[in-house]
């Protein structure tokens, strides 16, 4: 053989895998002309890659998939992965809601040190090296290139999802893994922001609430709810829950947003009315403040109603209390949700049922291993979905490294 393993996609999970795999026979094929791009400008570049969570917490952040990555993420959670990466040099910082960065806050150092890692391992990276075909004939893996042909006893498909096709992610591994008998759940956009109707062009812009209620209805029915951050845009919403939720979030679809520490109408409506009697000299903008709804929020909702925001508390009839009320439930229908190009991560990918979680090799083929986001998982936003890259590279490698020994 030219090698004993071949990995496709020098990403994060590639290039851990190559990282840990006792061999000095590795060959990473990158199509690009630089490896980690995506890690590089993960977090707006400070790279979030993992949460400062236990090993039995972390797997409840992966949706339905959560048994599928427990092997990989119980054999490597956060904590052995901050602690490999302080052992070879790279300080970290936690922030309070326990996002996990370099200290120095660029993921251009986490990629330095992995092709460092890299290349104490004596794996070689062969970059602007697209990978067009591949296949298994006597035993071995063939993997084509433009320019040469390379063989190895194993193979490893880690080359990422779909999103950010400017970076080169282009769902390559989906059509690697087809050519070798595997199917793929349909790539959909995750970790996106959402386009909406109403609030599309408004003055809401960089309007964010923070550690609210958010719910996803289908015809106005509860389908899902998530609580985190929501961020207005100058084309609809985005912000960590809203990127959590987008997973399932389809056109037509109704977000609403629970402005206030109140779960229903009534509660609102009483303390509301409460308020009211105490301030009722107090314009009405004012009154929302006090439920730390931002001014300008505040405006929209009065301009929604057609009221004036600077009536008197004591002024308002009630019929436009209740109006007001119901708006503080805040609404606003999905026009669509935005594509690759703006998401963080791919809902779909290569079937989990027919790979084995406990190795990470295929069940249909033998020798073949998946690693990272081309595989059918997708996590919450806040580090998880590249402490699972980092963890099934680990977990691929040490499988590869068991049957390397019995070679």
């Amino acid at each position: 053989m030219d090698y004993d393993v071949i990995i496709i996609g020098a990403g994060a999970a590639g290039l851990f895998a190559a990282a840990n795999i006792l061999s000095d026979r590795i060959l990473v094929l990158e199509k690009s002309e630089n490896a980690g791009r995506k890690i590089a400008i993960a977090g707006g570049g400070r790279c979030n890659f993992t949460n400062c969570t236990s090993r039995e917490e972390l797997i409840n952040h992966y949706f339905e998939k959560r048994n599928f990555v427990k092997p990989a993420t119980y054999d490597f959670p956060p904590k052995k992965l901050i602690s490999y990466f302080n052992k070879n040099g790279l300080e970290t910082f936690t922030d309070e809601k326990g996002r996990v960065f370099p200290k120095s806050m660029s993921g251009e150092d986490v990629v330095n040190l992995l092709l460092k890692l890299c290349k104490k391992n004596n794996a070689k990276i062969e970059y602007s090296a697209g990978v067009i075909g591949v296949e298994k004939n006597d035993g071995h893996f063939i993997v084509k290139t433009e320019t040469e042909e390379y063989s190895s006893f194993f193979l490893i498909i880690a080359t990422g999802g779909k999103s950010y096709p400017s970076l080169g992610t282009t769902g390559d591994g989906y059509r690697f893994a087809k050519m070798l008998g595997h199917r793929i759940e349909p790539p959909e956009p995750a970790l996106t922001p959402v386009k909406t109707r109403e609030i599309r062009g408004k003055s809401l812009a960089g309007i964010s609430v923070r550690d609210k209620w958010v719910f996803v209805l289908r015809n106005n029915k509860k389908i899902i709810v998530c609580r985190g951050d929501v961020l207005f845009t100058h084309k609809g919403i985005s912000g960590p829950a809203i990127l959590d939720l987008s997973r399932v979030i389809k056109s037509g679809d109704t977000i609403e947003i629970q402005l206030t520490d109140f779960s229903n109408e009534d509660e609102l409506l009483y303390d509301f009315n409460c308020k009211i009697d105490k301030n009722g000299r107090k314009q009405i903008a004012n009154l929302l403040s006090i439920y730390a709804i931002p001014n300008r929020l505040s405006a929209f909702i009065m301009e929604r109603l057609g009221l004036d925001k600077t009536i008197r508390c004591g002024d308002l009839h009630k019929r436009d209390r209740k109006r007001i009320v119901k708006n503080l439930f805040f609404r606003c229908e999905v026009e669509k949700k935005f594509g690759f190009d703006k998401a963080m991560l791919t809902k779909g990918g290569a079937n989990v049922w027919e790979i084995n979680s406990r190795s990470l090799e295929s069940k249909l083929v033998k020798g073949l291993y998946f690693a990272g986001e081309v595989i059918d998982v997708d996590g919450e936003s806040g580090g998880y979905n590249l402490q699972f890259a980092f963890s099934s590279g680990k977990l691929a490698a040490e499988s590869i490294n068991k049957k390397l020994n019995h070679k």
